[in-house]
């Protein structure tokens, strides 16, 4: 209790010394820039330690998604108090204006002043003056303060996963307050059931398969959003209907977070050219977009193609094609680690939800789908993917 205390009392503008313990600090942590997103490349990070009486250390750091070799950080500076709710550096002249949110404890806002060094934009619209508390954005559909099990933990941590869990908990809520007496009793009873599959399913010991989640995720809001509207399919899981469904309302599949879900850990970029084709077996959709990384001293483009079908029963299949648009002779005076580091994932990656993984693509076993079939006919692994001196 006495933490809430603080937080309410420095908002109110009441408390004439800063916050001494910095377990207590509502300025530690790490703030995420407001400009960063699922959809972005780029995230910018707002790091505050040390947190005493008189200040903090803070940095700032501007990094690939997932982290890359293209990051950059400023140095470690010194900012001092300036009353409860701002502080500035004497040097840089660079300003912190906190906000709290007296109803949600985790929405934290700290308005900067200064344009950093660097260029870190995200989503093509250029980096943000505003930074939030990272926690509220990996926000579930639960109070991530009182987490405890290992899978509690690990959905606080995604924050794909964690969009999915909030997205799923409004949906059922929305249904539990629409539905007759006996249709909650029925949801309430799938909704137990499903939380403890996940939670045996998706536990490995004290570790986590994160993949397990968000198919598991995936399946549910569908599931949820099957109920709210009938014509998106009758069957309880993400399966074809339910991506046809949204594509003839017209919806980006890419907005959709049960589609999100079923593409992890894919990267998406939604400036990417997208396209889909479906038969009696399912849907397949694919999304292309090329990027530009640090290879040594040089600027390499690597075009990226994301692959997903998903079957009229359900089954998924996912692929990630990545292909350094060079010529051989050029790659062949880079190390192909660096290549393959600086382009964030490996050359091609296929999963079934069977438990099918490889790194190359496997045209001679039967049961492919006859749509992935042809699109891993027409996606190569070319002989730059396969570089190595």
């Amino acid at each position: 209790m006495q933490s809430k205390h603080i937080v309410a009392v420095i908002v109110a503008g009441l408390l004439t010394t800063p916050v001494v313990e910095a377990q207590e600090s509502p300025w530690e942590g790490s703030w995420l820039n407001t400009a960063s997103s699922l959809e972005s490349n780029v995230y910018e990070m707002l790091t505050i330690s040390a947190v005493d009486d008189s200040g903090f250390t803070y940095s700032f750091e501007c990094r690939d998604i997932p982290y890359g070799p293209n990051a950059v950080w400023s140095a470690e500076a010194r900012a001092t108090f300036r009353g409860p709710s701002g502080a500035e550096d004497p040097v840089s002249g660079q300003t912190f204006s906190l906000t709290v949110d007296l109803d949600d404890r985790h929405s934290r806002v700290i308005t900067t002043s200064l344009e950093r060094a660097y260029a870190c934009t995200a989503s093509g619209e250029g980096s943000s003056d505003e930074f939030v508390l990272q926690r509220s954005v990996y926000r579930a559909g639960f109070d991530c303060d009182q987490a405890t099990t290992s899978i509690e933990n690990a959905i606080c941590w995604d924050e794909l996963i964690a969009f999915g869990d909030r997205s799923m908990t409004m949906a059922y809520r929305e249904l539990m307050g629409a539905f007759s007496d006996e249709d909650r009793q029925l949801l309430r009873v799938s909704q137990r059931t499903w939380l403890r599959e996940r939670n045996r399913s998706c536990a490995l010991g004290d570790a986590v398969d994160n993949l397990c989640l968000a198919r598991l995720y995936a399946d549910r809001l569908a599931t949820l959003r099957k109920l709210q509207d009938p014509g998106l399919g009758g069957e309880p899981r993400f399966d074809a209907s339910y991506a046809l469904g949204l594509l003839a309302r017209g919806a980006d599949l890419r907005q959709d977070a049960a589609f999100r879900l079923a593409l992890y850990p894919l990267e998406m970029d939604n400036s990417g050219a997208t396209k889909w084709q479906a038969d009696a077996t399912g849907l397949l959709f694919e999304q292309t977009y090329t990027d530009t990384h640090i290879v040594g001293p040089s600027d390499v483009d690597f075009r990226y193609t994301d692959m997903l079908f998903v079957g009229s029963e359900g089954t998924v299949w996912t692929a990630g094609h990545t292909e350094p648009l060079l010529p051989l002779e050029y790659l062949e005076e880079h190390n192909p680690h660096q290549v393959w580091i600086a382009a964030g994932r490996d050359p091609f990656v296929i999963r079934s939800e069977h438990g099918f993984q490889s790194a190359d693509a496997p045209t001679a076993v039967d049961d492919v789908p006859d749509l992935v079939r042809a699109w891993l006919h027409q996606h190569p692994i070319t002989e730059a993917m396969r570089f190595s001196p």
